[in-house]
Order: structure tokens, then C-alpha cells, then sequence
């Protein structure tokens, strides 16, 4: 007979943030409210961008703060 009392349990992960299809704009479907629900789960965040207005990194900030590491690279 196996004593399972003295067995530690498995540490539970946080549920995936499900993926949207279509970001519309409109209310909470936005980029920024979307990268803010992955970052706080990421613990690297490498991004390629076209172009990148400084106020979206302002945005972003807080939520970059939780990262451990990160780059951005203008293309």
C-alpha cells in the first residue's frame, strides 16, 4: 500500500490567455490591453516592429516592467 499523503502535489500553472482572432478596437479588444494580458505572463518578449511610436512603449511600460528580458528591433 503507497502513502500518497506525503507525496507533494503538483503546482498548478495559470490557465493560457486565450487567443483572440480579430483585434477591433473597440472597448477591451484592443492591442495594448492584449499584450498586456501576455506580458504579465512572459518572461521574454523579443519584438520586430515596422515602425513604433514611443507613446505605445509608454503604454506598454508597466506591463514591460514584470519582463525579465526584452528587445525591440525597428526593421
Amino acid at each position: 500500500m503507497s502513502d500518497d499523503h506525503n507525496q507533494p502535489q503538483p503546482v498548478s500553472a495559470p490557465p493560457p490567455v486565450a487567443p483572440k482572432k480579430f483585434l477591433t478596437n473597440q472597448g477591451d479588444n484592443t492591442l495594448s490591453k492584449r499584450l498586456e494580458k501576455i506580458l504579465s505572463q512572459t518572461h521574454d518578449f523579443d519584438c520586430i516592429v515596422g515602425y513604433f511610436f514611443i507613446s505605445g512603449f509608454f503604454r506598454l511600460y508597466p506591463a514591460l516592467e514584470k519582463v525579465k528580458k526584452s528587445a525591440f528591433s525597428l526593421a
